[in-house]
């Protein structure tokens, strides 16, 4: 729809932007007008104020002094508990939902799936191990699973204000990461979809790109859905 009403916005915009799509659809219908153009004309304007960019730095050993302070104090604090451990390289993945298959069938890399929530009719190979509320610990034994990738809800309930819910979620989500770690299998939990712009969402690309060795692709695909 995008591409016939707004070309220009629609070959600036990856179509998996739903946000950007929406909201180039929205300005399209509420003015009347296209949002490349009302961005042409922005871009054309003067600012009225005179920028300057300034750049403070120290002596890198007093930062690296101030980093290595910073972290003795977080991991006194804590730290460790919340630290997830990724053996690399991680050759075989659970994928537990369809926005995260879709993330490795864009960087290529949806060979490395080796396990999802429901049965893929065109890919044997991929086994069916249930969603995060009741995970087939033997389906992802059986599928030589490395690494189980969440969704956010994994670890939050439905409704954000129910303490009770909440509880209970986090209670089930640490049973699960404890039963996977017996088993030698890390968890990571995607949090993409809350975080609060485009950009920070993307960003999750880059954590792909690293752990399953494609950040040249991932810099790219970035690239495109943060025009």
């Amino acid at each position: 729809m995008l591409k016939e009403k707004d070309p220009d916005s629609a070959a600036a915009i990856h179509p998996n932007n739903v946000k950007r799509v929406t909201r180039a659809l929205e300005y399209l219908y509420e003015t009347g007008s296209m949002i490349s153009e009302h961005n042409a004309r922005e871009r054309e304007k003067t600012s009225p104020y005179l920028l300057g960019y300034y750049v403070i730095t120290d002596d890198r050993q007093i930062l690296y002094d101030r980093i290595n302070r910073r972290v003795d104090k977080m991991i006194s604090a804590g730290l460790e508990k919340e630290v997830i451990v990724i053996n690399l390289p991680v050759d075989s993945v659970y994928t537990g939902s369809d926005d995260i298959s879709k993330i490795f069938e864009e960087l290529k890399i949806d060979d490395l799936i080796t396990s999802q929530v429901k049965e893929d009719k065109d890919n044997e190979d991929i086994l069916a191990a249930g969603d995060y509320k009741d995970l087939d610990l033997k389906a992802l034994v059986k599928s030589k699973c490395d690494l189980v990738l969440l969704p956010e809800e994994s670890i939050e309930a439905e409704d954000v204000k129910d303490a009770k819910a909440q509880k209970e979620a986090k209670e089930h989500f640490e049973g699960v990461a404890e039963d996977l770690a017996n088993l030698d299998i890390s968890v990571l939990v995607d949090r993409a979809e809350y975080e609060e712009t485009d950009e920070a969402k993307a960003e999750w690309l880059k954590v792909y790109g690293i752990l399953f060795g494609c950040e040249k692709e991932a810099n790219e695909l970035f690239k495109t859905m943060t025009k």
